[in-house]
């Protein structure tokens, strides 16, 4: 009996210590143009527990213009239009103390309005114990200042070999690159005119992720490193 007592002990405390999810930005808003073709909003989910997590998702469309599409690209696959819910077989994998980076891509069509939606992630191992929601808002118009501000954003020298610089302004504030399937593997303090080194990663395709000073992700732009 008393053996049985310290299983049930130890499984209790190794489900209550699977992992603890935090995501960020936190809020996720987003406004850009109604004519971009593909509005895509990343953020950052990290594992703050002691034990490796299996998330998968499930998401919820609460409210979007009927003309508009969407997809979610996890670190293991891009999912098809307006697919509501990953592949249990293809788990994102996170270690305790690491991260990933999902990308949510919404299509609007040019057409204006607002999108909210509801992505649930859970530990397929424990899916009653672990779990996070995140919200996502995206909000679209014609045109703006600061949409023009966005579109003149662009990396120089690009391919690259061992830096690279944005012109950034002054509404960046933190610039990350992550790999093709959403792992950040280097982050920085935005200055304008400064040099990034990026001479210790792998030759490939990278993503440089531009956010300002709120947390959100203004832009997106392609680097390839040679």
């Amino acid at each position: 009996m008393r053996n049985f007592l310290l299983y049930i002990f130890f499984l209790t405390a190794t489900i209550s210590t699977t992992g603890q999810i935090v995501y960020s930005p936190n809020p996720i808003e987003v406004t850009a143009n109604a004519a971009t073709e593909n509005i895509q909003t990343d953020f950052e989910l990290k594992n703050e527990g002691s034990d490796t997590v299996y998330l998968a998702w499930k998401l919820e469309v609460v409210a979007q213009p009927g003309q508009w599409q969407y997809y979610v690209c996890d670190t293991e696959n891009c999912y098809n239009f307006n697919q509501s819910e990953s592949s249990d077989s293809r788990p994102n994998v996170i270690a305790p103390g690491e991260s990933i980076i999902v990308m949510f891509h919404t299509l609007p069509s040019e057409t204006e309005g607002e999108g909210t939606y509801n992505i649930e992630f859970f530990d397929l191992q424990y899916p009653d114990s672990l779990k996070v929601e995140v919200p996502i808002t995206i909000n679209t118009i014609t045109s703006s200042t600061s949409n023009l501000f966005v579109k003149g954003l662009s990396i120089f020298p690009n391919p690259t070999t061992d830096f690279f610089r944005v012109n950034t302004g002054d509404l960046i504030s933190n610039i990350d690159v992550v790999t093709v399937v959403g792992k950040k593997v280097a982050s920085f303090k935005a200055e304008q005119g400064r040099f990034y080194d990026v001479s210790d990663l792998n030759t490939g395709v990278y993503y440089v992720r531009l956010i300002d000073r709120f947390g959100e992700s203004i832009k997106v732009l392609k680097l390839k490193k040679y």
